[in-house]
């Protein structure tokens, strides 16, 4: 994935959607749009020079806090697409990035907003102050919104009952480079509660994902979910404590999801 800088200050890649990205109803998956999300945000950073390889001269990293993402339409399988990111700034704690996914005729097809935050790789604590903004220069900063409102702080509804699904021991597949799990991997462990007949027949709508606390390779995730209608919210718990919860809004149907 080779991406330009345009006026703007979007990072911009051409892409075809590939085999290993698709489902068995040949359509983009999901946590692939994740990835590809991911993949584009490292570019992007580096290409402004204030990328992983920047920060890691500081001892420090870029670590996805919050997403929200809505899915227009999910691309096929050889679907030529072209991928969109840029940084709308600092907002509080956060650093705020955006993502557009638009099909050869220029339509956008997916929408993201992201939440990010730098922590020390020391300490794993988050970095905070007037260090933050030195990270990224005023000149790098896109103001345009795809989505306007940031991805929300979740929580499982109240008074709602947490049903357990599985156990996820978190191995060599799920980590990447900073040593925690993916967090694409959090997106496919909370699909795979639901029962794969609803999801070959149905399409997810929207996500929202908060992650809480990083989980690391031994670690046991159990994994819980609420389902209501057509919006399931999956949260992932280590010893009690909180390490994700999301929320997925499937396409309205008459079938339950499973």
């Amino acid at each position: 994935m080779i991406g330009v800088i345009t006026a703007e200050r979007k990072y911009v890649a051409d892409l075809t959607i590939a085999s290993y990205n698709v489902d068995a109803r040949q359509k983009l998956k999901p946590a692939s749009f994740m990835d590809l999300a991911q993949e584009m945000a490292y570019l992007a950073a580096e290409a402004m020079h204030f990328g992983y390889s920047d920060l890691m001269a500081s001892n420090i990293v870029w670590v996805l806090s919050r997403m929200h993402i809505e899915f227009i339409r999910l691309p096929e399988w050889n679907e030529k697409v072209t991928l969109y990111t840029w940084h709308k700034g600092a907002f509080g704690p956060f650093f705020v990035r955006d993502f557009c996914m638009k099909d050869k005729t220029g339509n956008d097809i997916i929408k993201a907003t992201s939440s990010w935050t730098v922590i020390d790789v020391g300490s794993r604590k988050m970095v905070h102050g007037d260090e933050i903004l030195k990270i990224a220069s005023a000149d790098t900063v896109c103001h345009e919104h795809v989505i306007e409102q940031q991805a929300e702080r979740l929580a499982f509804p109240r008074k709602t009952e947490k049903v357990l699904v599985k156990e996820h021991r978190v191995s060599y597949s799920d980590v990447d480079i900073v040593g925690h799990t993916n967090n694409a991997r959090y997106l496919l462990w909370a699909m795979d509660c639901i029962d794969y007949d609803y999801l070959a027949a149905h399409t997810l709508k929207d996500v929202t994902i908060n992650f809480n606390h990083e989980t690391k390779p031994g670690d046991v995730v159990s994994l819980f979910r609420h389902c209501a209608d057509d919006t399931c919210w999956v949260g992932g718990e280590v010893h009690e404590t909180q390490a994700f919860v999301l929320r997925m809004n499937f396409e309205n149907s008459k079938t339950p999801i499973g």
